[in-house]
């Protein structure tokens, strides 16, 4: 069995909210969350995808 976790890519909240070397030493698989990577706090949006 392999245990992992979605988590924000966004370094202020990476330190805020994770515990970084207890989630490694604890986790398989770390997925970042490519959703939190843009939204209303950028200047400029990127277009959607086709």
């Amino acid at each position: 069995m392999m245990l992992s976790a979605a988590v924000s890519p966004r370094k202020a909240i990476i330190d805020a909210a994770y515990d970084v070397p207890a989630m490694a030493q604890c986790l398989d698989v770390v997925n970042l969350m490519g959703c939190d990577l843009h939204d209303v706090w950028d200047a400029c949006r990127p277009l959607p995808p086709p």
